[in-house]
């Protein structure tokens, strides 16, 4: 928001008021994003071999220390202010993170990706917004997935069950009209 106010008495005084930017809080959500999805699960199942989680959480923890180097917000924001950001190296490790994160289905949707932060101009803003998308698809199946294996959990500690709402149907009706 821009607020421009003149003094009538003077005529020349003009002042410009700026609200602070957003990007650096968006950016820097962005990167919380992309962290808590390929974070390692905390609840692994018991069936597991438990050397294979342990590889799984370091090379998860090596994902996630990786994108915290190459994704600086501050200098991203930096970089966007004086115009020089060029968002298709960032967005082809980010690609490569999400291809080994995401289902296999996906990897078109990461390939439009980096093939977006490649193109100049607004297009790189098409990139942007399709690794969002993806997070946020990967963000679900995380909570999905949480879930599925919490609700067994909590079918066994709830002690009390709701009735069905409506009763058993009745197929005297149709007995009826058949006859």
């Amino acid at each position: 928001m821009v607020l421009m106010v003149s003094n009538p008495a003077s005529g020349t005084g003009v002042y410009t008021v700026r609200m602070p930017s957003r990007i650096p809080a968006l950016l820097a959500e962005f990167l919380e994003v992309m962290l808590f999805v390929i974070q390692p699960l905390t609840n692994t199942n018991v069936y597991s071999n438990p050397n294979d989680v342990k590889d799984q959480a370091r090379e998860h923890l090596a994902h996630a220390a990786h994108l915290r180097e190459i994704f600086d917000p501050v200098l991203i924001y930096q970089e966007l202010r004086h115009g020089v950001f060029d968002p298709s190296g960032l967005f082809q490790h980010i690609g490569e993170t999400l291809k080994h994160h995401c289902a296999p289905m996906r990897d078109r949707a990461v390939e439009d990706l980096v093939r977006f932060a490649q193109q100049p101009g607004v297009e790189a803003v098409k990139a942007f917004r399709t690794c969002l998308e993806l997070l946020e698809l990967m963000k679900l199946v995380c909570d999905c997935l949480g879930y599925s294996s919490l609700y067994p959990l909590t079918i066994m500690r709830t002690g009390y069950r709701q009735p069905p709402t409506y009763p058993a149907p009745s197929l005297a009706p149709a007995q009826y009209w058949h006859l």
